[in-house]
């Protein structure tokens, strides 16, 4: 009876250590085989993960991506680079004037289109060619009113969605301005070999509006470094024959007055 007392006592001890056993390797290992993790423990300093004892070790800083991985990354998430805007990318550099006016050159550029890319001066009558265009009408648009008509004619006629920029080279170099109440205000040129009289600068702008005053018309120019101001009686000088013609020069800004103030 001794005997199988025993042996249960001792069966019973052994299902106990087996039990423990598990409990510890469920529990992971013994904070006393591994110092790091006791240090920790201590005195609150290193970092026990997952895994194993990673106390005192110092991370790698993430290095980046080759360009060709960043590339199959940005392709396969569908991310791209911040564009440039057409119209900015074409235009960045040029301090644009109000309208083209004759003997501007712009350079015309048409993306991965090298036959199409040229330059070309606005002739007298205000034309400007291209390869593959006939002459086009840029006297009196604006830069961007002339670049989105090329735009046009290249994607009706030749490429799908062109990116197309225009830009100016090299202004005219004869050129003055016209101001105020004149029906086609901005910056015109002096043709060639000719002497422009300020009625005939007047009726390159249009000519007055209805809320013109011609006897105010104004001319600034600059005089051996400072402006001089003209004020002229542009309207009695239309009537009159036997009067100081005014010959209009590089720079001049012509301003025609209100009838309202």
């Amino acid at each position: 009876m001794n005997k199988v007392r025993i042996f249960y006592a001792s069966l019973a001890c052994l299902i106990c250590l087996g039990l423990w056993s598990c409990s510890s390797m469920d529990q992971g290992y013994d904070p006393r085989f591994n110092p790091g993790v006791a240090a920790s423990q201590s005195n609150g300093t290193g970092t026990q993960l997952p895994g194993g004892n990673l106390a005192g070790r110092t991370e790698r800083p993430s290095q980046p991506l080759p360009v060709d991985s960043q590339l199959a990354v940005r392709k396969a998430t569908g991310s791209k680079k911040q564009e440039i805007p057409e119209e900015v990318a074409g235009n960045a550099l040029v301090n644009e004037r109000p309208k083209l006016s004759p003997g501007d050159v712009v350079e015309l550029k048409v993306y991965q289109e090298d036959e199409l890319s040229a330059r070309a001066r606005v002739d007298n009558d205000g034309m400007a060619t291209f390869p593959l265009l006939k002459p086009l009408v840029v006297k009196g648009k604006t830069l961007e009113e002339a670049r989105v008509m090329i735009k046009d004619i290249l994607a009706k006629e030749y490429l799908t969605d062109p990116h197309v920029s225009l830009t100016v080279v090299e202004f005219a170099k004869r050129r003055f301005s016209v101001m105020g109440e004149v029906k086609a205000p901005g910056f015109y040129s002096i043709p060639e070999d000719t002497n422009l009289n300020l009625l005939q600068a007047l009726s390159m702008a249009g000519g007055y509006t209805a809320f013109s005053k011609g006897t105010r018309v104004r001319i600034k120019r600059i005089i051996d470094g400072r402006e001089s101001v003209m004020r002229v009686d542009a309207q009695a000088m239309a009537n009159e024959k036997n009067v100081k013609v005014i010959t209009i020069q590089p720079d001049d800004a012509i301003e025609v007055g209100s009838s309202i103030f």
